[in-house]
């Protein structure tokens, strides 16, 4: 009697969580348009266009704040450097540092994939 009473709690167990794990990954196709949002995103910059990241930007109090800002600063003169994206579900995340003369900043950029489109959510500057 115990033994069954055991095997349905584990059954019921392992039923449960089973569930637990499953979610939506990223195709290759979307994770490819990613890297190429990025690096259209440096080009732009560094022609001094800007209205790609603008575009891609979601609306929020933050990322007006930074918009407003992004249009102030000349990029011609900054190098800008970016890690590969990492991914996690219908999110994504990577390092980008901009270099003027001999001083680096590093901000973590954290983008959503919305309606099949990448979107920013987000900029966190990052401590060495």
């Amino acid at each position: 009697m115990k033994k069954i009473f055991i095997l349905m709690i584990l059954g019921i167990f392992l039923t449960s969580c089973s569930n637990i794990g499953k979610r939506e990954e990223i195709t290759l196709k979307e994770k490819e348009s990613l890297i190429v949002l990025i690096e259209d995103i440096k080009n732009n910059l560094q022609k001094g266009e800007t209205e790609l990241l603008e575009k891609t930007l979601i609306p929020s109090i933050r990322n007006n704040f930074a918009k407003d800002e992004i249009q102030n600063i000349n990029f011609s003169k900054v190098n800008i450097f970016n890690s590969k994206p990492k991914f996690l579900g219908e999110r994504a995340t990577n390092i980008v540092g901009f270099n003027v003369q001999s001083s680096t900043i590093y901000y973590e950029v954290e983008y959503q994939l919305k309606n099949e489109e990448w979107k920013i959510v987000k900029f966190k500057e990052r401590r060495r």
